[in-house]
């Protein structure tokens, strides 16, 4: 496990844009209706400042390992958010605006968390990130293994995990 200097939080920009999507998150929750509070909107605010702490607390650890599990934790909350926005948005609670500006901050910071992740995981050179040795080979080699024929969808671009804009 290779040893790098804790990361500031305040010099990523994924930091800013988590907390600018946890003021959107708070925003869009206000006109949740009031049966609510203690349902989705706890849920929601819950998870949206998740995202933001995951990413500070990953940062003090002294480890890139540390630091990458704590950003998988963050993209994850950031998964969950994707789910809460939709359902809220079907439901009709919240304003639909401030709702596509959620999606699109949502999108926004899955991408950089997992360009953070990615940028990490390849300066980890002291150790096997993912699988056997032998896979690593296979994937320097440009080799794919085990890996199933792209389906149409993936192949243009939309794939299961692909977020779609609220309607």
């Amino acid at each position: 496990m290779q040893c790098c200097r804790m990361q500031n939080p305040d010099n990523l920009r994924v930091s800013r844009a988590s907390e600018d999507l946890a003021d959107l998150i708070y925003d869009f929750t206000d006109a949740f209706p009031r049966d609510e509070r203690f349902g989705l909107t706890s849920q929601m605010r819950r998870a949206a400042v998740s995202v933001g702490s995951n990413i500070y607390e990953g940062c003090s650890r002294q480890t890139d390992k540390g630091l990458v599990a704590f950003l998988y934790v963050s993209h994850g909350s950031a998964g969950e958010l994707l789910f809460q926005t939709r359902l809220a948005t079907r439901r009709k609670f919240g304003d639909s605006a401030v709702a596509k500006k959620v999606m699109r901050q949502l999108i926004l910071v899955r991408r950089m968390l997992s360009h953070l992740i990615r940028y990490h995981e390849r300066n980890d050179s002291g150790s096997v990130k993912r699988g056997s040795e032998s896979l690593q080979r296979a994937k320097r080699s440009g080799r794919r293994v085990g890996a199933a024929a792209p389906t149409a969808s993936q192949r243009s671009g939309l794939t299961a995990c692909s977020p779609q804009p609220p309607p």
